[in-house]
């Protein structure tokens, strides 16, 4: 593994914030959705428009590579309804 220095590891996971905070923002459902009721792609993985809304697997939503790699990790991959409802 590559060794950093200090000041670029805290840089790369502001990009990171950054980046997903925009993908947060851009795939919010309007509020009063139901997320349960959305149309699925035949992937059943994202929504039809693009956003998380639909999405059934940890790995379509926009969380950091870290949270993605820990639910790979702990064999979280498929999400729970309520999960789905709630994230």
């Amino acid at each position: 593994t590559k060794r950093r220095r200090p000041g670029q590891k805290v840089q790369i996971e502001k990009q990171e914030i950054e980046k997903l905070e925009r993908l947060i923002a851009e795939g919010a459902p309007p509020p009063g959705t139901n997320p349960l009721a959305k149309d699925l792609t035949s992937d059943s993985n994202k929504a039809k428009d693009g956003g998380y809304v639909g999405a059934r697997k940890f790995d379509a939503l926009p969380l950091s590579r870290w949270s993605k790699d820990g639910l790979k990790h702990n064999k979280f991959v498929n999400m729970t309804a309520i999960q789905r409802a709630t994230l």
